[in-house]
């Protein structure tokens, strides 16, 4: 599954996970993505975030993507039902 959404981030959660205001699914999706889903990072190491080498802390993600809108790429769910991607682009 690779699905796109895109939207703004509303809160940070802990350094792996922040919740998104959902305004932008792609029509070919093959899940459906509520207003507001709850994202885990699929990886600790973000280069788009500035940190290749080390771990994401909670400042980073929050200074990186709080109150910005983010495009992220779709790899599933977890068992607790949050959505898990990676991050492709960050916007103001």
């Amino acid at each position: 599954m690779t699905d796109y959404i895109a939207g703004k981030v509303r809160r940070i959660i802990d350094s792996r996970s922040f919740e998104v205001k959902v305004d932008f699914r792609e029509k070919k999706n093959s899940d459906i993505y509520l207003d507001n889903e709850v994202v885990r990072l699929a990886d600790y190491r973000m280069p788009i975030l500035g940190r290749d080498r080390k771990k994401v802390d909670h400042r980073t993600l929050r200074h990186r993507v709080w109150n910005r809108y983010v495009v992220l790429r779709v790899i599933g769910r977890d068992d607790d039902d949050k959505v898990i991607a990676h991050i492709s682009r960050v916007t103001m």
